[in-house]
């Protein structure tokens, strides 16, 4: 077996694998990094290793002490700083003292503190470095660790924050993205946390090309509260479904005659689902509808045992906006000679299929209504009456 006196006076960057062969005899675990360190205060210097297999924030990691070349112990705690339990340290210190048994230290918290932080600045200097000459290592380690990473995160390290932010992929409606890279791209960060409201808008904010994060998850919402809280500069916004869907709603705009006339002759159709009807531009020319309500909304329609229509107790609450891009819609519209309950058929399709973009079940009234839609476009397109 080799000796352990030396691995803290073979500390060059450049024999790293050296460092790293010797720690796996040390610790006998897979290792993914290693870096050396120095504690001028207390005459202390070593290697640092990092574990490849993650680690959780409240672990507390065993160290290999030596006094003056003298092995100690290696049930030594607090070497590396709390927010690096993935970090595992042999060090040999000619500053500090042992007990009369000669297996621990004597007190010395401030002492060891000092080793503590001097560990502690020697790992974000190798991370940064690391960030420079191996990008896609430093990632690795990141994604490894991220749990680790982000309670040291909420607990102000900045600097490891700025790694996350670098690293860690968050979802998004144009597929997984940094934060950094969400906002060279977007210039802000906006999210969803409720699942049900970003099942509303994911279709949505895929064809309008915006970065919408999924942030339904405790570590992504966990690391968008850290950013915002530490680092409140970087623009961060919670949004809901109605937030965001607002936004493209045409309050002002006026519709053609076309489309009112269309309105007129198909609006009893969604009366029973409290529902108004409208139309809309969208990018994708095969989106045939979008359906869109608030949250209370889609609870309490799942309860409603009877059929409701729009009065004064019930104003309507939903809306049905028609893609007016669209070339069914473009045919119903120019269609002046289809009779009114084909229009009517047409649009209780429309009315399904916003349903299913909204991730909203159907209730048995309107799967028994589509399934009537069905059946008169199917006599209508075969002549059977």
């Amino acid at each position: 077996m080799k000796s352990f006196k030396t691995p803290w006076m073979r500390s060059s960057p450049a024999e790293e694998g050296a460092l790293l062969e010797i720690g796996r005899e040390f610790f006998n675990e897979k290792l993914a990094g290693a870096f050396p360190f120095a504690d001028e205060a207390t005459r202390t210097q070593g290697v640092a290793y990092l574990v490849s297999h993650p680690v959780p924030p409240a672990a507390q990691p065993l160290h290999r002490l030596y006094v003056r070349g003298m092995y100690v112990t290696d049930r030594r705690l607090g070497l590396a700083p709390a927010y690096a339990p993935f970090l595992r340290v042999v060090a040999n210190t000619n500053g500090l003292r042992v007990n009369a048994a000669r297996e621990d230290l004597i007190g010395q918290e401030e002492e060891i503190e000092s080793v503590r932080q001097s560990v502690g600045s020697a790992f974000v200097r190798w991370l940064g470095e690391l960030g420079t000459t191996e990008p896609r290592r430093l990632e690795e380690i990141v994604l490894a660790q991220y749990e680790a990473f982000l309670a040291g995160a909420k607990a102000g390290r900045v600097d490891l924050l700025g790694h996350l932010r670098r690293s860690f992929p968050l979802r998004t409606s144009r597929g997984r993205m940094s934060i950094e890279q969400i906002l060279r791209r977007f210039g802000r960060i906006e999210f969803i946390e409720d699942e049900r409201d970003w099942h509303r808008v994911e279709v949505k904010a895929m064809q309008e090309g915006h970065g919408l994060v999924r942030a339904d998850d405790r570590i992504s919402h966990d690391l968008l509260g850290a950013v915002s809280e530490h680092q409140p500069e970087i623009p961060i916004v919670l949004l809901t479904a109605a937030e965001y869907l607002s936004r493209f709603r045409h309050a002002a705009e006026t519709r053609g005659a076309e489309e009112e006339r269309f309105i007129w002759a198909v609006a009893a159709e969604l009366k029973t689902e409290c529902c108004r009807l409208d139309f809309a531009e969208a990018e994708d020319p095969y989106e045939i509808a979008t359906l869109e309500m608030d949250d209370e909304e889609s609870i309490l329609r799942q309860f409603r045992t009877l059929d409701q229509g729009p009065d004064d107790q019930h104003p309507p609450v939903k809306t049905l906006r028609l893609n007016r891009s669209h070339p069914v819609i473009e045919q119903l519209l120019t269609g002046t000679d289809l009779p009114t309950e084909q229009l009517r058929a047409w649009v209780r399709l429309a009315y399904h299929q916003g349903l299913l973009n909204a991730r909203e079940a159907a209730t048995a009234g309107e799967i028994r209504r589509q399934a009537r839609a069905l059946l008169t476009l199917y006599k209508a397109t075969t002549g059977i009456f």
